[in-house]
């Protein structure tokens, strides 16, 4: 089965009146070939936006002139989802969203999709380790990752598949190396 990394960014939290206003998906298939989508999408209805949603996305005029109309692009992105794994940084937030455009605009909910959320495995692996809370903002700064461009989608999306990676690949050298790294010293667990 494929995997689905995904990020949207939103109008504001509530998926039954806020809208995405972009989405990033990158695929990676068991052969190994890895795809990737991205699509920033027009606000429809200005009335219901929340001004610190559009600032925290980084939303300006500028970057969103290409932008294109939900309903020219659901389909495209409905494809991505027959079925796999979709794998977030809550990825039900994401999911909730993609599902109300999804109903809004007449099609089937993928019902052969799975949801992985790492921020269990951010509690799990890297709290012990002295990362300071469960955002993914936090995660960045434990891990020495940049904060350049952080939520927006892609960028996002990128940093899911590769914390996703760093779990996948999870093993003591990883452990001692974030703790030497970080200075933490070794806790009996």
């Amino acid at each position: 089965m494929p995997i689905m990394f995904i990020d949207v960014e939103t109008t504001g939290l509530d998926c039954r009146i806020h809208e995405i206003i972009e989405i990033a998906i990158i695929t990676q298939y068991s052969s190994g070939n890895v795809t990737k989508y991205h699509q920033r999408i027009t606000i429809e209805n200005w009335a219901t936006v929340q001004p610190e949603a559009l600032n925290i996305n980084g939303y300006t005029e500028d970057k969103w002139k290409a932008a294109k109309p939900m309903s020219e692009v659901i389909q495209e992105i409905h494809c991505h989802f027959k079925k796999g794994l979709v794998v977030g940084y809550n990825p039900s937030f994401d999911w909730g969203f993609l599902t109300a455009a999804f109903e809004k605009y007449g099609l089937d909910i993928p019902w052969r999709v799975r949801l992985i959320d790492l921020m269990p495995m951010v509690h799990f692996h890297l709290q012990p380790l002295g990362c300071p809370g469960l955002s993914l903002d936090a995660v960045r700064r434990f891990l020495g990752w940049s904060m350049i461009d952080n939520h927006t989608a892609m960028k996002d999306t990128r940093d899911v598949f590769r914390l996703y990676f760093l779990f996948k690949n999870w093993n003591m050298m990883t452990k001692y190396w974030l703790m030497f790294k970080t200075r933490v010293k070794l806790r009996m667990m």
